[in-house]
This record gives C-alpha cells, structure tokens and sequence, in this order.
C-alpha cells in the first residue's frame, strides 16, 4: 500500500475490527461473507425500478465504467488491471446502494464495515511502481478513496469532490506526460448517444447589447466561418455550444464568453473587458489587437494567441483546466509556445496561518 492510502487502510482495519466484535457480542458468526461484487448487477436492477437512485447509478456505469474499462484495455495488461479493479469496486458500490435504498440508517457506522471488503480487494490489485505505469495506477489508488464517502455521516459531496482532487493532481501529470507523444494515453472512448446540437443561431439582443452564437459548426456556415460584425464597442458576444466552428468577430468589443464550445476557433480584434472560456474542449483563441484579460475555467484542452501589441500586458486567469498554451510572436516575428501551469506547490506557515504557493516542478524547463 503506498503512502497515500496508508491512513485509509489503517482506518478500514480499525473499522472492520470494531465491527467483529459487535458480531461476536451480537452471535453472529465470525466470518460472515460481505456483499460480493458479483450480486451488484441483480441487486441494482431488482430495485432500479422503485428507486431512482439505484436507476441513476445503474446509467452512470453503462455509460462511463465500460468505455473506461476498454480504455484501459486498449494500453496493455498493467492498465488492464487497472480497469478491472475499478470495475469490481464500482460495481460493489452499486450493490451497496441497491441495499442502502430499502434499509434503514444504521445506528453504528461500523455496520457499514462489510461493505468495504471488495474496495479492499479490488484496492489490493494496485500496487504503483517506479515506470512509465507509476502515475496510472497512482490515479487510481487514489480514486479509491471516494468510496470512503458512505461513511462520512454528513456532506457527502464535498468529501468526493475532494478526493477528485487528489485524483487529478496524478492524471494531469498523465496528460501533461503523454499529451503530444501518445493521446490515446488520455483519449476518452470516458461512452453513450451524443446529443445532437440545436438549430444554430445568430442574432443581436438590444436588451443588453449582445451578440448571440449558438449551435454553429462547420458546416453551418460559407467556409465554415461566422462573422460577427462589431460596430459598437459596447457591444458583447456570447457564444455558446458550438462545434467545429470559427467565429471571427471583427470591430472593438466589450466582451467575449466562450461557453460550453467544443474544437472551436474564436478570433478577436480588440475586447475592452475579457476573454471568458467555460466548460470548453480542444479551443483555441486569438487576439490580433489588445486584451488585457483571459479567464480560462473548466477547460480541456486551450491554445491562446496573443499579437505582439497584447502580449505584454495581457493576464489569464485560470481554475479547474489543463492542457492550456500561450503563443506569442518573438522580435522576429516568429511565434513562441509556452504551457500555462496547471499544477502548484503549496507550503503552510503554521505560525503566521499564511500559505505560500509555487509552481509546480513539472514546469521548470
């Protein structure tokens, strides 16, 4: 067991003890067999139809368990492993739960101590090495310990946010690692319908003196590039789930948010304001004349152009994104690239209650 997850091991020892003696003071015998991964799938299903959480849980692992599992497949038989660990401890969680919705809530949380024996075998198949597979199986050790959240009593949520977290400190590494020498290593198959996008729209709102994008792809427009004609600098544009697309906006503008967009090119003149990109994936944006900011959140995958003129003054703003690339133009005209760190150091000064925050090793070159 690696140094991370030391403390929760020790803590499901401590809780899987207590829980034997209840059982012996109770008479029941020792050794009695926990909830197998294996009955999930029966136990789900009974109760999929009275209870809509089974029924939700029931959905998120058809559609993203088994295009994960074949992920792993397709990198070799260490990730396999990997897949089929997760898998089993997945599916243990459904059983728990086809449970938890006809039982009542036990006055004792080691009560709840069976329930994680197949987490611990499943859990077991993992062991980190030091190679090229060290921040795989790191990822999802850590993973395991969401979970833990059945027996956190309170805010649930907010303990699997967390523990996403920790998570996604290995994984970034992962994508930052491979993300030019091997995509498949972060390709997601991570499964289900695509919905389709809704008829595109482009229109002008006088109530609030805004430009509307929505729903554009390649194919929506002549050579696959939409306008927008800005004659107002008062103006903003909003564009929102678009796909394969290239919206130019030409003229001075207030602002500029990329909502929800996926493989989409957004060029700019001026912004007076900011450039915004959310929930966004594969972007890029370019800046030929000033912006003196980009916020960037909730986005996979960015790589922004700035004009010389823009260069030295434009600042980001960054949460939540990876994968994210600043180019600029040198003294001789050639562009340079640069990544924007996603990962920091954080040191604690206990004495003053400060916290002082670096950035991360990986971008020392």
């Amino acid at each position: 067991m690696s140094e991370s997850t030391a403390p929760l091991g020790e803590t499901l020892d401590s809780i899987l003890a207590r829980l034997a003696k209840l059982e012996s003071a109770a008479g029941i015998k020792s050794g009695t067999p926990a909830p197998a991964a294996s009955s999930s799938s029966s136990a789900s299903s009974s109760s999929s139809s009275s209870h809509p959480a089974v029924a939700a849980y029931d959905k998120y692992i058809e559609e993203k368990l088994a295009p994960f599992v074949a992920a792993c497949d397709d990198l070799g038989d260490r990730t396999k492993v990997l897949g089929e660990a997760v898998s089993e401890a997945w599916r243990a969680q459904g059983a728990f739960l086809a449970v938890a919705v006809k039982s009542k809530k036990p006055s004792d949380q080691a009560a709840l101590g069976p329930y994680f024996k197949p987490y611990q075998a499943a859990m077991a198949k993992v062991n980190p090495g030091r190679d090229d597979w060290e921040f795989h199986e790191k990822t999802i050790k850590e993973s395991f310990g969401m979970l833990q959240w059945i027996m956190m009593p309170s805010k649930p949520k907010d303990y699997i946010v967390d523990m996403i977290g920790a998570c996604d400190f290995w994984s970034n590494k992962i994508r930052i690692k491979f993300k030019k020498t091997e995509p498949k290593q972060i390709a997601c198959k991570f499964g289900g319908s695509k919905k389709p996008l809704g008829p595109p729209v482009f229109q002008f709102q006088d109530q609030g003196m805004k430009w509307i994008v929505e729903n554009q792809t390649a194919d929506s427009n002549p050579n696959g590039v939409l306008t927008v004609e800005v004659s107002d600098p008062k103006h903003q544009v909003y564009i929102f789930k678009c796909e394969n697309a290239t919206i130019d906006i030409k003229g001075k503008c207030k602002a500029v948010v990329v909502d929800s967009c996926t493989k989409t090119n957004v060029l700019c003149d001026s912004c007076i304001s900011a450039v915004e990109l959310v929930n966004g994936k594969r972007m890029k944006v370019q800046v030929r004349g000033v912006c003196p900011s980009i916020a960037i959140d909730k986005t996979d995958g960015c790589l922004t152009y700035l004009s010389a003129e823009t260069a030295t003054i434009t600042t980001f703003v960054t949460s939540k994104s990876s994968e994210m690339n600043v180019s600029w133009p040198d003294a001789n005209g050639d562009y340079k690239e640069k990544a924007i760190p996603e990962q920091f150091q954080h040191k604690l000064d206990p004495e003053s209650g400060s916290i002082s925050s670096d950035i991360s090793d990986l971008y020392s070159h």
